[in-house]
């Protein structure tokens, strides 16, 4: 049997080595076809025993946050340039990576190359709806300049990214706006909407509002860039407020009792504040599987990072992107 290999950059986040190289060690006791390349920066970072499907690669450098195209560009022994390329020269299948969201799209866009002449990359995260049930956002930052038609690849790419995750057949999409009816929106929101109306291969339902993207009613929340960017920071801020508040009055004795004989309570919210099992974002639109795992990501996620990306290269997603695009 041949190994499949995942390139895995294993310090670009702000988890430290240990967390990643953990997660690499358990992803492969459970994946006995896999074989990992770990992508480092320090010789040291090397245990004395560890499984012999992890072969570490050394690298000078690695992507900072605020890294732009010109430093990534200087930058080619790095481990997010080093890991990109290792795809792309087929000594591997995917790339997980917690490098941060703008170098990883950014890298992605310069080394892969995108899928068809003119399309720029999506950012597309994993969501969780209130009752714990996974859809996605896109694009959420990537693309500034995207056009109804590139929202409308967008859509089309969203569709495959959902049905290789699992989540839906036939892929429920709504386009964020400022409000459900067909007149509200910019012109770039109108003109997508009307498009997206006509377009008979996908599942669309409509406008929704920012309000709703808590809501069950979607698998794919459309939106263009600076809005989907806006929402998203919004979402998570709202969350960490409450995790924290609720963090922080757990102290009194009162409350303690109440978490503690409300059980229901407990399990709702870890339905919907559990992000740490969603699994990575990828970048879609390049020719190659980038998975990019949250910059803080604790073991979970990147265990889950790693089973997104396994999921997504065995379910042949960017041969099937490809081909809707040609449709």
């Amino acid at each position: 049997m041949i190994d499949k290999i995942i390139a895995f950059d294993l310090v670009s986040g702000d988890s430290g080595f240990d967390i990643t190289y953990q997660a690499a060690e358990d992803f492969l006791k459970n994946n006995k076809d896999y074989k990992i390349l770990a992508f480092i920066d320090k010789k040291n970072y090397i245990p004395d025993k560890y499984n012999k499907k992890i072969e570490f690669i050394i690298c000078k450098d690695k992507i900072n946050q605020s890294d732009g195209p010109i430093q990534i560009k200087r930058k080619p022994d790095s481990t997010l340039v080093r890991s990109i390329e290792a795809v792309i020269n087929k000594k591997a299948n995917f790339v997980v990576t917690a490098a941060g969201s703008g170098p990883t799209v950014i890298a992605g866009y310069l080394f892969s190359k995108p899928i068809k002449k003119g399309l720029k990359p999506a950012f597309a995260p994993i969501a969780l709806d209130k009752n714990g049930k996974k859809k996605i956002m896109l694009d959420v930052g990537a693309n500034l300049d995207a056009n109804s038609d590139v929202l409308i690849s967008y859509a089309k790419m969203g569709s495959e990214y959902i049905k290789a995750l699992g989540i839906s057949s036939n892929p429920r999409i709504r386009l964020l706006n400022i409000g459900i009816e067909d007149f509200k929106g910019t012109e770039l929101l109108k003109e997508t909407y009307n498009k997206l109306k006509k377009e008979k291969s996908l599942n669309f339902l409509g406008n929704m509002e920012a309000n709703e993207i808590l809501s069950e009613k979607e698998d794919i929340v459309l939106c263009d860039a600076v809005s989907g960017n806006i929402a998203l920071k919004s979402y998570e801020g709202a969350f960490n407020l409450v995790y924290e508040t609720i963090k922080k009055n757990a102290k009194s004795p009162f409350l303690k009792l109440k978490l503690a004989t409300s059980p229901k309570l407990i399990k709702d919210l870890r339905k919907i504040m559990n992000v740490d099992d969603v699994g990575g974002a990828i970048v879609l639109g390049i020719n190659d599987l980038i998975i990019k795992s949250h910059g803080s990501s604790d073991y979970r996620y990147f265990i889950n990072s790693l089973n997104v990306g396994k999921k997504l290269y065995e379910n042949n997603l960017i041969e099937k992107i490809k081909k809707v695009l040609d449709e």
